[in-house]
């Protein structure tokens, strides 16, 4: 027993009985750490194994030992019994060394950090080292230990106070001998979970949920008096950081979760601690969907099936988490949900949408972080979608992707596929058609991972001219359902877009009604004064002219409502400057259109009209007079007359009241646009027609009809629209001369 004998003392009397435990803490022997680093290749474990040999010898020449303890040892011995596991994290007790002298010679071999004075551990290059010690209980909660260091404590006396016997084992670095008091290599064998000491286990209450964790892990099943001891102890004071990390070892380090969700249940855990998972026990569902049985027993499937699908895609950590969290808290919703229709039907209606405040509270209890709370609950919202949907679109799949972010369609199908061999249809290693032709589609959809890209962004828009505030949001928010629908698939097409909003809120700004219209129409004069694109270049032209800017917006709000035929002495002389400016406006006006300009046509020819006010600025004076020149001379060529009315097939009334006429018709397609400064409706009556009013464009508007057929739009006293009547189209122009007369 050389060196060992010192920690392990006897009275006289008790060396025989002190020599049988000797042996059997002996049963077995794995390798030593030099033999291990032969195999190693893992450059972090390298270190610690070669540091982990230097402590035990400097230790060793001081006449101490130095024991590996903790989950190194015990996956050490599990090793030994087929259990594929990585021993990782090596934890040092030392015996025989006081803390001081101990300290100094770790700092010979290294920085030493202190951590936590009252545990007595030190730190040096990735190892845990530390005395044995002694844990008093003095009062409720796992705070509520006085803890006390002492190097001449018995390695039996220190293996006392761990939690189960496959924990209390302790191996020497330097030979492999794994010493084993408490039975821990017999309750390996036989796959026990047992408490090292009845009496000590329930000092620590969070021992319940770690027996459950090494079940799931280890596949062991709970010593009946354990199992006791755990479901009578208190767990209410546990902090939601200590529940949370045995949860995540238990989802993240099992092959199969769903036996230590069963010891969750048994030892009372979710009972306790976590009544949303305990509520869907027993409850049932449809057979027809679910053959393998209740809400409960499918989860476990599930949250097997996803250690399977995890390894399948080789899942890094923290998608691993979420698929594992989500697949536990997918179903939640049902214990709430599930009826019993008068048919016998099983049905779960909504159980996604209802279980996320259950899941909510599940996940905050694990204390795990906020980000990733929200995206598990974005999963569970959705995890109906793959089996509910038979096909998807490219609008549907965009949607979705935008949906679930920050989770992504990937996951989504991760998890769908897991739910999918939780219900027994499909075998565990087979894929879920749905779920993957979903990933093909988002793949060539560049949404598999992450939600659209956007086209847009507020900086483009303030660059376009948009002024900080809620409507660069609600504009980009347009962009962006127009760009799931496939209505908008590049940045061009976007700002296109966004250059055609801030035109509308432009029009609508500046005031005059119908003039958001000309986003349909093309810009008129009082358009292009209202679009800053357009109007800073006149203000640059009418600033070099000498011409007052107000005279001529004022101008133009009168001609927009109706006064063209008002103002024709002006209009025809074109002596004033406003009316010359007003004229150089009109010259570049978008012809009388039929239907509707399509946002490509418009942004066609607005920049049309930039692009010659861009022209006209070069030379003001000369651009003014031209166009003066341009509609005053061609005036009467831009009509003809009618049965005595001025008619054209454009809009011409500028040229007629240029012209010196006091009214005409203008037609475009099968539509007579009648203008004059006062027209005689009452002739329509006359005529047999009918007066109503009704919305058009978002107005209340007077419409004559016959048979219930709009015939006549009025658009104001001088100004009307006919519907494919030619003859009443003139009559109704003629009725001017009545106050023209007067």
């Amino acid at each position: 027993m050389a060196n060992l004998d010192r920690f392990n003392p006897a009275e006289e009397a008790q060396r025989g009985e002190a020599v049988d435990v000797y042996k059997k803490a002996h049963i077995e022997n794995a390798e030593k750490f030099s033999k291990l680093l032969e195999n190693e290749t893992d450059p972090e474990q390298i270190k610690d194994l070669e540091m982990a040999i230097r402590v035990a010898e400097a230790v060793k020449e001081k006449g101490g030992v130095a024991l590996v303890v903790g989950g190194f040892a015990r996956d050490v011995a599990l090793r030994k019994f087929g259990y594929e596991l990585k021993p990782k994290d090596i934890d040092i007790e030392v015996y025989g060394i006081e803390p001081e002298r101990l300290k100094e010679i770790l700092e010979s071999l290294g920085k030493v950090d202190l951590v936590g004075a009252q545990f007595e551990v030190m730190k040096l290059k990735g190892l845990d080292i530390s005395i044995p010690r002694r844990d008093s209980k003095t009062g409720k909660g796992h705070k509520g230990f006085t803890v006390e260091g002492d190097p001449n404590m018995t390695i039996r006396e220190a293996a006392q106070r761990r939690d189960f016997t496959i924990n209390a084992l302790a191996l020497d670095p330097l030979t492999g001998e794994i010493l084993d008091f408490y039975g821990g290599i017999e309750d390996i064998q036989n796959k026990i979970l047992r408490a090292t000491d009845d009496k000590l286990f329930g000092d620590d209450t969070l021992r319940v949920l770690r027996g459950a964790q090494f079940a799931g892990r280890f596949g062991f099943n709970i010593d009946s008096n354990t199992a006791e001891i755990c479901r009578s102890l208190d767990l209410t004071e546990l902090p939601k950081e200590r529940v949370g990390e045995e949860w995540l070892k238990l989802l993240m380090k099992s092959e199969k979760p769903s036996v230590g969700l069963k010891a969750m249940l048994e030892l009372g855990v979710l009972d306790k601690l976590h009544p949303e998972v305990r509520a869907i026990v027993d409850v049932p569902q449809n057979p027809e969907y679910h053959p393998e049985g209740d809400v409960w027993v499918h989860t476990g499937l599930v949250v097997d099936a996803a250690v399977q699908v995890a390894k399948e895609n080789n899942l890094d950590k923290e998608k691993k988490l979420i698929l594992m969290l989500s697949a536990l808290c997918h179903d939640l919703g049902k214990a709430v949900t599930t009826k019993i229709e008068e048919d016998g039907k099983i049905t779960s209606y909504r159980h996604e949408t209802e279980g996320l405040p259950l899941a909510n509270h599940f996940l905050e209890s694990l204390s795990i972080g906020r980000d990733l709370v929200d995206r598990i609950l974005l999963l569970i919202q959705y995890h109906m979608r793959i089996h509910n949907d038979v096909e998807f679109s490219d609008s549907a799949v965009r949607r979705l992707s935008n949906n679930l972010y920050p989770a992504s369609i990937r996951e989504l199908a991760w998890l769908a596929t897991a739910d999918t061999r939780g219900t027994t249809k499909i075998e565990f290693d087979k894929e879920y058609p749905a779920a993957e032709a979903l990933i093909k589609k988002a793949e060539e959809l560049a949404v598999k991972d992450s939600k659209p890209k956007p086209l847009i962004m507020g900086r483009d828009l303030l660059e376009i001219g948009f002024k900080p505030g809620p409507k660069v949001g609600s504009v980009l928010k347009e962009i962006l359902e127009l760009q799931l629908d496939g209505k908008i698939i590049n940045p061009e097409q976007a700002k296109d877009y966004a250059r055609i909003s801030l035109h509308t809120i432009e029009l609508q700004n500046f005031g005059l009604p119908g003039l958001e219209g000309r986003i349909q129409r093309g810009l008129d004069p009082a358009g292009m004064l209202a679009v800053k694109e357009t109007r800073k270049i006149i203000e640059s032209i009418l600033s070099e002219a000498g011409i007052d800017i107000d005279a001529v917006e004022a101008l133009t709000r009168e001609l927009h409502m109706g006064a063209i035929w008002k103002r024709a002495d002006d209009l025809a002389k074109a002596k004033k400057p406003e009316v010359k400016a007003w004229l150089l406006l009109a010259n570049e006006c978008q012809e009388v259109n039929d239907g509707d300009l399509t946002p490509e046509e418009y942004l066609k020819d607005f920049d049309r009209i930039k692009n010659n006010l861009k022209l006209s600025e070069e030379n003001p004076k000369s651009a003014l007079d031209k166009a003066v020149e341009n509609i005053v001379t061609t005036a009467a060529d831009k009509f003809i007359k009618k049965d005595g009315v001025p008619f054209s097939q454009e809009d011409a009334f500028l040229h007629m009241a240029i012209a010196g006429e006091k009214y005409g018709v203008c037609k475009a397609g099968e539509l007579y646009f009648v203008g004059a400064d006062k027209l005689d409706y009452s002739i329509l009556e006359k005529e047999g027609l009918v007066s109503v009013e009704k919305e058009d464009r978002g107005q209340i508007t007077t419409f004559y009809q016959k048979d219930g057929k709009d015939v006549v739009k009025i658009k104001n006293p001088g100004y009307a629209i006919v519907f494919g009547d030619e003859e009443l189209a003139l009559k109704l122009a003629k009725s001017a001369n009545k106050f023209i007369q007067n």
